[in-house]
């Protein structure tokens, strides 16, 4: 599904597996955090959570685990940046078992008016 099939003017966002797998900025809110007794290396000292996926009015939409680089709290709405290479960037490195990042705190949503 391309990006154009996923906002197309005439239709409602899709949300799901199609969303997903089309945007690399996730919506989520904290669920826990994740204890690794066991782990890469990369991750020693890094902070991991459980995120729910939720779309826009909050529902529910599957969940991912994700390393903390803004401090948010259980409860919390977050901003996932979810695809490797921009993750390595946000840690300076070229390679490394990283794919989801928690990059921002969202304090609320607008909804904008798209062309068409």
């Amino acid at each position: 599904m391309t990006t154009d099939e996923v906002f197309d003017a005439a239709s409602e966002p899709v949300f799901g597996a199609a969303f997903q797998a089309v945007w690399p900025m996730k919506l989520a809110r904290v669920a826990g955090t994740v204890v690794s007794p066991i782990s890469h290396p990369f991750y020693d000292g890094q902070r991991l959570l459980l995120c729910d996926l939720i779309d826009p009015e909050g529902a529910a939409k599957g969940y991912l685990i994700a390393v903390d680089v803004v401090n948010a709290g259980v409860g919390e709405r977050v901003l996932i940046c979810d695809e490797g290479t921009s993750a390595r960037q946000i840690y300076g490195i070229s390679t490394g078992p990283v794919r989801s990042v928690i990059v921002g705190i969202v304090d609320d949503i607008a909804e904008i008016d798209r062309p068409g």
